[in-house]
């Protein structure tokens, strides 16, 4: 980043010249290299260890793995010891039954850096360490205090203990001639232990002089499915039948429970002795408790005639309770066709098409995806200081929602496949139709009334084609070459949200840029991104003069389009600037095969879309000089720079800044996905017992190329919202990683 330091703002106003910033003796000082002392070279080690096996009527298979990742960011990272189970025994010619199981336990290491902290408030002239060898915290032109990226590395505890055991057991009954009972039991139980931990060498808790601080929290989650089907198969003649019908109930309950303390006036403890925090106005408990239910009665009917025209339909009732009674149920339906085409007799005489396949469905599917007790109103928990003393209190965090129902959505396919010349070529085109109905959303609520509430709001519609190739270009006995080809493109729309005009789903900038830089439109892409249009610089003062309006700050202050001509640029200007939608995505795959090596390359990418770069309020206006700014603001308007489109330094200061173009990045990517190279051995020499081996080289992310200059553009900050995509807000950094393994099969 570039620190501003200019010494003036940048004018040829001499009364300006006593807003004159200048940095303590900057040129004397060490620049601090901030994102390498956050970040390394990470590693991961990866082992799999099987057995499997065959006596007939039983057969097993046994698996343990080690995962162990050190992250690219310092202090974070991952360890990972997973064990699984795999029984299957033949009781008899009608009765067969088996269990899967696995058992996972991980420590995963949080990121414990904040990164916009790193990258746009650390100057390089904020040194790491005090005189005294503290750490320090302090901004050398604000004083405002900082988290210290070096403590949170080295002394900060955030981390989680996590095990999960899945289980599930099945038995299948051949009832009578043509009849199968199935019946299963799975259940999963995952327990989860966060400890947090910051000390008395945090900068920040030494500014406040209150001691370290400690939380704790543990969750369990349990879940527990049947699953209950009975198949009715049957040939006769050219015709096949295969019926099934079933039931399914799942439930699933959390719990957890945390404490936290504050005021520990050594850090020897830490997490492990809550009670020793000093500082009662900051201690905690928390406790919450959900759970779900889901039930199911379905069917399916699978009908051929001579295997070239076949039919499905499908039927469900499902039931949630995270609705209301009398919405709790819905029915589902679908129906599906194929036809073979080349199976016909008119076909047999084109030597050329080796299979042709015409497909189509229609179909209906729901969402339940929405948090239990929505019809409940949902309280925060504060404390607030009354008559001379702490008293819990409560503040409405959601209002209830009322009379919700399943999101349900139409979808239409079609689908064609051709093959030529045995296959050797195969082409595959889907076109799709999707009508989300009753979409259920957090729709955005004044303050007064909590923050969100759930809703069935409006329509949203996606359709778009799937365009898959692929092909042997060249066989040989020694090497074979393949290909892969797909692109895919699909085109979103909200076709209604509701008696509302536009939903405002989230603002990535700071309240005063402007609310709702992500929105539902109707008629636009979900989501679109709104502000204003950013036009350049002022570069006269006729210029100023033409367009009589308020708020401007002189010669090389920044100007958008008056689009109401009200005189004024406000929220009342806000258009469509953008959306997250590309044009289309695409991947190819080849693969080279030559006797015992094989390289596999992988390329994937997108067209069209675009980001909203959150870094733009603060870091490129230049609204102060305690904060970075974006290196391009180096060519920002200056008098011997007066043909710059990027704002003069400091006209912004405390003025208006709204979400503008200037936020939006083209987004679009060709990214070398995957390399790897194998090779297989023949036999190892004084290695009898080993059936076979390889060894491996394989590189991810190897190559990047996007006009994006903060990392990876195919990433999305959304906040609390699922719909508010293609936000790009100090994400984990984009990583590339190589390695190297083998395999033995014994």
């Amino acid at each position: 980043g570039v620190t501003y330091t200019d010494t003036d703002y940048g004018t040829n106003d001499p009364s300006l010249a006593s807003n004159a910033i200048h940095a303590p003796n900057w040129q004397s000082i060490v620049p601090t290299d901030w994102r390498g002392l956050i970040t390394r070279n990470g590693r991961i080690d990866n082992t799999d260890v099987n057995i499997s096996g065959n006596s007939g009527k039983a057969n097993y298979f046994i698996s343990y793995n080690r995962f162990a990742q050190e992250g690219i960011i310092k202090a974070s990272g991952l360890e990972r010891n997973s064990l699984r189970a795999n029984f299957d025994v033949n009781v008899s010619d009608k009765i067969r039954t088996g269990v899967r199981m696995s058992i996972t336990d991980r420590k995963q290491e949080h990121n414990k850096i904040n990164f916009a902290n790193v990258y746009y408030d650390l100057l390089p002239t904020h040194k790491i360490y005090n005189e005294d060898g503290s750490y320090n915290g302090e901004n050398p032109v604000s004083g405002n205090i900082l988290r210290s990226p070096a403590y949170d590395i080295n002394g900060r505890v955030d981390h989680s203990f996590v095990t999960n055991i899945l289980a599930n057991a099945y038995v299948e009954f051949d009832i009578a001639k043509d009849f199968t009972l199935r019946s299963s039991v799975g259940s999963n139980l995952t327990f989860n232990k966060r400890n947090q931990y910051r000390g008395n060498a945090d900068p920040v808790i030494v500014n406040r002089g209150t001691g370290g601080e400690a939380d704790v929290s543990f969750g369990r989650t349990t879940g527990f499915l049947n699953e209950n089907t009975i198949t009715y198969s049957k040939e006769f003649g050219d015709h096949s039948l295969k019926v099934l019908a079933g039931y399914t109930m799942q439930k699933d309950t959390y719990t957890d429970v945390s404490a936290g303390g504050a005021g520990y006036a050594n850090d020897v403890v830490s997490f492990n002795n809550l009670p020793l925090g000093a500082d009662a106005t900051r201690n905690q408990v928390g406790s919450d408790y959900r759970q779900r239910t889901f039930e199911s009665i379905l069917s399916r009917i699978n009908y051929s005639y001579k295997d070239k025209y076949l039919l499905t339909l499908v039927g469900r009732r499902d039931g949630s309770s995270v609705f209301e009674d009398g919405k709790k149920y819905a029915f589902f339906p679908s129906a599906g066709a194929a036809w073979k085409i080349s199976e016909e007799d008119f076909m047999q005489d084109i030597e050329a098409i080796s299979s042709l396949k015409l497909r189509a469905s229609y179909g209906i599917v729901g969402e339940q995806g929405v948090s239990p007790y929505n019809s409940l109103a949902k309280y925060n928990s504060r404390n607030l200081f009354f008559n001379q003393s702490i008293s819990p209190a409560v503040t409405l965090a959601s209002l209830p929602s009322t009379g919700l129902e399943w999101e349900k959505t139409y979808q239409t396919d079609i689908g064609l496949e051709i093959g030529f010349l045995n296959n050797r070529y195969s082409v595959e085109i889907d076109y799709y139709n999707k009508q989300t109905k009753d979409l259920l959303l957090a729709k955005p609520l004044p303050g007064t009334a909590g923050d969100t509430r759930l809703e069935n709001v409006g329509e949203v519609e996606n359709k778009g084609f799937e365009f898959t190739f692929n092909s042997v270009n060249i066989e040989k006995p020694d090497f074979v070459w393949s290909s892969n080809l797909q692109i895919s493109a699909n085109r979103n729309k909200v076709v209604s949200i509701g008696e509302a005009t536009e939903i405002l789903l989230r603002n990535p900038n700071h309240a005063q840029a402007g609310a709702g830089a992500v929105r539902l439109v109707p008629g636009q892409v979900m989501p679109s991104f709104y502000g204003a249009v950013y036009e350049g610089t002022y570069k006269s003062a006729a210029e100023i003069d033409a367009d009589q309006r308020t708020g401007i700050d002189g010669i090389g202050a920044p100007n958008y389009v008056d689009q109401n001509g009200d005189g004024a640029i406000n929220f009342n200007d806000f258009v469509n600037i953008g959306s997250p939608q590309p044009d289309f995505y695409y991947g190819l795959r080849n693969t080279l095969t030559y006797k015992n090596w094989t390289m596999d390359v992988f390329i994937q990418g997108m067209q069209g879309n675009e980001i909203f770069d959150a870094s733009i309020y603060e870091h490129y206006y230049g609204r102060g000089p305690e904060t970075n700014m974006l290196p391009i603001v180096a060519d920002r308007w200056t008098t011997s720079n007066p043909n710059s489109d990027i704002p003069r330094a400091g006209t912004s200061a405390g003025g208006y800044r709204p979400n503008s173009s200037l936020n939006i990045v083209d987004a679009s990517y060709i990214r070398l996905k995957n390399v790897t190279l194998n090779y297989d051995f023949d036999s190892i020499a004084g290695l009898p017992f080993v059936d076979s081996a390889s060894v491996y080289l394989t590189g991810n992310n190897l190559l990047l190329l996007t006009d994006y200059k903060w990392g990876d553009p195919e990433v999305s900050d959304g906040g609390s919202s699922t719909v508010a995509q293609g936000v790009a807000d100090d994400q984990y950094p984009y990583a590339s990683s190589v390695a190297l393994g083998f395999r033995l099969n014994l």
